[in-house]
């Protein structure tokens, strides 16, 4: 499409001009302000409808006034006619006229401005506004369309997801198979996503791994302490050596015991054996006793703080819901007193009404007779009285219920003293329960089975060591061979005993061995499952690299200067969706682009979507004069708007280059 002529009158500051480029591209030259944009815009209203700049244009079709506001003018046409020549050779006429509507209402002596109307025409026939664009839509293009391709600057400045949806119109999508399938590593990133998107793949590897990484993080600490506590045993233990040693002993006891028996006699000595047989059992009871009774008072106060947690957490949901009912309560009465002293104030202004009634007949203007006054009188004081009632009512009624939620607030703070009470002594006994817990615990690392040091046990042992000896002396006849074994067998008793003790360290030794254990099995196990995290985060990456490069190399592959940045990379390796116009050398259409290569870059973008869309028009290139070459468009009209020093529009062949 080519323009031949655009006529302009009473536009803006134009009164009356003709532009007529013939089909031909043309330089206009002109100090600012004398109407180069001017120009730009009447092109642009007749055709799509706004401004050069894509803004309403209608309040700024009429001069204006020194405060900014339009000025009536009687109704005068404010028209603008382009003459257009299309692909099919054909010419056509748009045209619009523009005036002020005045109405003469009956019973006015003048006509009174009454808004404004818009004129439509196509080769000078009237048509209404939608038969006008839908001609534009059939015969030329879209207004979307043409409002792109007419000018530079426009695609740029639309909104950035626009652009890129545009974008992915004309030069393709690029799909995630797409991105899969051109790169070998990337094959099994389909089963690993689960039909997640990349993005919140991405997402909930990182929230992942951050959660190992505190975990393997802990592990170090917590084998530290497991093995801290098993340095604490300086003495290397065998537990093999110690059960045969056990053995033995408890062997050479038994024989030494059976000569004993041998060597006694008579009832005093069965008498006495008989005793020291039932203290070794009591003994034995005690040294059973002593390890359950540890592990059981452990897991007795633990079950008991369990149940006290329990009991904690339904008296502070108790204590909520209390606060809750009386913050409740104190809003209704506050809303109540409210109410009481707005009935009080209703009932005191009643109160105060006096009878001021007129006793003159609105209608005669004669006196009204007396009866009539004092039926007036008798209805003025029935309705006082009953709307004191009601207010007395009221305020009766309103005073009952304050005091029934007086009442259950009372209760209510009563209920939350006691929940507090409750919750201290709560908190209190969790604490002796924790303190009884770390002591029991702390009592069995320390002391582990030493039931030797138990008070019962030694009474015990000394009870029979004394019956040993009194065995001795009554075995007259034996006497030196049964101090000699009663010697030996109390070495026997404290040998067994020592290695029964040490057995019992070993076993709490084992828990501490098989806690690192388990703990450096989950650090391996944590480990492993952290690279396989790294390894679909690196497979991620790629993807996202590689699918940011293809769609970006395939967009700009259709542009000879203009470049798109379409994604946004985060630190978290995740990627947002962009779209900017930039230069080769990386400068932003929205940042740090000149004037001059914005110029380009919209001729570039223009070019493209001529070429798209198989549509060309005239194109206007504002600020031409930044351009030291123009770059060549494909079959497009150009109009190069320049400022020079004229004080009047001044039309010229092109004089710069394009390549």
């Amino acid at each position: 499409m080519k323009l031949i002529k655009l006529e302009l009158n009473n536009f803006k500051a134009i009164k009356e001009f003709t532009f007529e480029p013939n089909g031909e591209d043309k330089s206009i030259f002109g100090k600012n302000g004398v109407g180069k944009t001017t120009l730009v815009d009447a092109y642009f209203w007749v055709l799509v409808g706004k401004s050069s700049t894509d803004k309403k244009i209608d309040d700024d079709i009429k001069l204006k006034d020194n405060t900014g506001n339009p000025q009536l003018d009687n109704g005068i046409e404010h028209k603008v006619a382009a003459t257009l020549e299309l692909d099919n050779g054909i010419q056509v006429t748009l045209s619009k006229i523009y005036q002020e509507k005045w109405t003469k209402n009956h019973g006015k002596p003048v006509a009174e401005f009454d808004g404004h109307t818009t004129s439509y025409f196509v080769d000078d026939v009237a048509r209404s506004q939608k038969d006008y664009n839908a001609y534009i839509e059939q015969h030329i293009g879209s207004i979307e369309v043409l409002k792109m391709l007419s000018s530079a600057t426009y695609f740029c400045n639309m909104p950035w997801k626009k652009q890129r949806e545009l974008l992915l119109e004309v030069c393709g999508d690029i799909t995630d198979m797409d991105v899969i399938n051109s790169d070998e590593r990337l094959k099994d990133l389909p089963s690993m996503l689960e039909g997640k998107n990349v993005n919140d793949f991405i997402t909930l590897i990182t929230q992942r791994k951050t959660k190992l990484n505190s975990q393997l993080n802990k592990i170090p600490t917590r084998i530290d302490e497991n093995q801290k506590m098993l340095d604490d045993f300086n003495e290397e233990l065998n537990q093999e050596t110690i059960e045969i040693e056990l053995k033995d002993f408890r062997k050479k006891k038994n024989i030494l015991e059976n000569k004993l028996t041998t060597l006694k006699g008579g009832y005093a000595v069965a008498h006495l054996e008989r005793q020291i047989a039932q203290i070794d059992t009591k003994i034995e009871q005690i040294k059973q006793q002593y390890d359950a009774t540890n592990n059981a008072d452990v897991l007795e106060l633990q079950k008991q703080k369990s149940t006290e947690e329990i009991e904690l957490q339904k008296e502070r949901q108790q204590l909520n819901n209390k606060m809750s009912e009386r913050e409740i309560l104190n809003n209704k009465i506050a809303s109540i007193s409210k109410q009481i002293e707005d009935c009080r104030n209703a009932w005191k202004v009643e109160k105060k009404k006096v009878f001021s009634g007129d006793n003159i007949c609105p209608t005669c203007g004669q006196v009204l007779p007396q009866e009539k006054i004092n039926e007036a009188i008798e209805k003025f004081n029935k309705t006082k009285a009953d709307n004191l009632k009601a207010c007395t009512e009221a305020g009766t009624n309103l005073a009952h219920k304050k005091q029934e939620l007086e009442h259950k607030l009372q209760d209510n703070e009563n209920t939350i003293a006691t929940l507090v009470e409750n919750i201290n002594n709560l908190n209190k006994n969790i604490q002796e329960l924790d303190l009884q817990i770390i002591d029991k615990q702390k009592n069995i690392t320390d002391t582990g089975y030493c039931y030797s040091k138990d008070e019962e046990y030694r009474n015990l042992y000394r009870e029979k060591v004394n019956l040993k000896k009194e065995l001795i002396s009554v075995q007259d006849n034996c006497a030196n061979s049964l101090k000699q074994y009663q010697s030996e067998l109390e070495q026997l008793d404290l040998d067994i005993d020592v290695r029964a003790e040490k057995l019992a360290k070993i076993k709490q030794l084992s828990v501490f061995k098989n806690r690192i254990d388990d703990l450096k099995a989950e650090q391996k196990r944590l480990g492993e499952e952290f690279n396989n995290l790294e390894f679909k985060l690196n497979l991620a990456q790629i993807f996202t690299k590689n699918k940011v490069n293809m769609l970006t190399d395939k967009i700009n592959s259709k542009f000879k200067i203009t470049r798109f940045k379409l994604f946004s990379q985060q630190v978290n390796g995740l990627i947002d969706y962009t779209c900017e116009a930039m230069t080769k050398q990386g400068s932003t259409y929205g940042k740090s682009m000149s004037n001059g290569e914005k110029i380009m870059i919209g001729l570039d973008i223009c070019n493209t979507l001529a070429q798209h869309y198989k549509l060309d028009v005239p194109m206007w290139i504002d600020n031409a004069e930044c351009v030291s070459e123009i770059l060549k468009t494909n079959n497009s009209q150009m109009f190069n708007l320049i400022v020079a020093h004229h004080d009047f529009l001044r039309i010229k062949e092109p004089i710069l280059k394009r390549f």
